[in-house]
């Protein structure tokens, strides 16, 4: 069985899950995040989408790492 609060599937840690959906993993969650703040800074015409992608990946890798502490 698979409890779920606010959105977020507590057992696979998937967001926004539905029966057709598994939603999006930590993860992703934490890079879109990542970039979406990334991208409303005045850095960001600066940089390749490629760039903020790996960035945006690496400090979500880094938040995962963090939270297993």
């Amino acid at each position: 069985m698979i409890s779920s609060q606010g959105g977020k599937n507590i057992q696979s840690g998937a967001f926004f899950p539905d029966e057709e959906n598994i939603g999006i993993s930590r993860r992703e969650w934490y890079a879109g995040m990542a970039m979406q703040g990334y991208v409303s800074t005045e850095h960001a015409s600066q940089v390749s989408y490629k760039h903020i992608v790996r960035w945006s990946y690496a400090l979500a890798d880094a938040m995962i790492e963090e939270g297993v502490k």
